[in-house]
């Protein structure tokens, strides 16, 4: 498939907007890299009241103060980079059928499902942003994670870097250290970088005994500002990994997305509060407003 990034006549012009001043971006970099404060991810943005992967719920998280927002990126059929978690637009959208399928310019006539979509979700007015658009809606204001599931990792970096954004993103990756993907990332060094650790012995499903596809330090060569720790509900397993040697001030991130958030929502302290307290200071949600609530950041 030809990878060409094509971007829309609002995206030219917003691009030409200048780059925030580095200052801005240490200001919300600053706390990922030299403060031990509790950072909160909001999980596909804040779709709370907006649908997820838009525009909306980007501005949403940067009027919440949320520390991080975590984006899917895909590919249409001609190459563009645009935000949608799911293969297929079923679920979101007003489409059937992959997102693989359709040009640029057909995604364009979409409109987004409310909140997490469905069956029964509203319509908006809401469409599938490019990245490019989405950066530009977060450029200056608050950090962003990718979920990159695109056929070229190389175009986005040089997108990000054609923004000036890169020291505003963390890339993730599930792989060991010495797997190529990782070592020839086109992301490591350019951008700050979490590798994903944790799987069930032997393959398995869970539940199962737990065990790191690597110890921490393997990772040390490659910089990384956190850990992110899959730990599937097992907390003597994520204990046990916190307290495994590591960088210096890397963090720690877990996802309480689902039965997490919703045990949180009920008993906050037990559930988000007991992570916090064995070491966990990224929590990616999507509950993003209550758990700031919980750590009394709430505007």
């Amino acid at each position: 498939m030809r990878l060409t990034t094509v971007v829309s006549l609002t995206a030219l012009s917003l691009a030409c907007v200048t780059a925030p001043a580095a200052a801005d971006t240490r200001a919300i970099t600053e706390k990922m890299t030299s403060s031990s404060e509790v950072m909160v991810v909001a999980h596909r943005a804040c779709w709370n009241n907006a649908p997820e992967n838009s525009i909306a719920a980007i501005e949403a998280c940067v009027r919440l103060g949320v520390d991080m927002i975590e984006l899917d990126v895909r590919n249409t059929a001609d190459g563009a980079l645009v935000l949608l978690h799911d293969v297929t637009l079923d679920r979101t959208t007003t489409a059937t059928g992959p997102l693989s399928a359709l040009t640029l310019e057909q995604v364009r006539s979409l409109r987004l499902k409310d909140g997490a979509g469905g069956a029964d979700a509203a319509l908006t007015e809401q469409t599938i942003p490019t990245l490019e658009e989405a950066l530009l809606a977060a450029r200056g204001k608050v950090m962003v994670n990718l979920d990159l599931k695109v056929e070229n990792e190389g175009e986005v970096m040089a997108l990000l870097e054609r923004l000036g954004m890169a020291d505003q993103v963390l890339m993730k990756l599930a792989a060991r250290p010495d797997d190529a993907r990782m070592v020839n990332a086109p992301f490591l060094g350019r951008t700050h970088f979490m590798p994903i650790l944790g799987e069930c012995k032997d393959g398995g499903r869970p539940p199962c005994p737990r065990v790191l596809q690597a110890p921490l330090s393997a990772y040390d060569r490659y910089q990384p500002v956190a850990y992110e720790i899959s730990f599937l509900g097992d907390r003597q397993f994520l204990q046990g990994v916190i307290a495994s040697p590591r960088l210096p001030g890397t963090r720690i991130w877990v996802n309480i997305l689902g039965e997490d958030d919703r045990l949180g929502l009920s008993d906050p302290d037990g559930v988000w509060g007991a992570l916090i307290r064995d070491g966990v200071t990224m929590l990616q949600t999507d509950e993003p407003e209550a758990v700031m609530r919980y750590l009394g950041r709430h505007p």
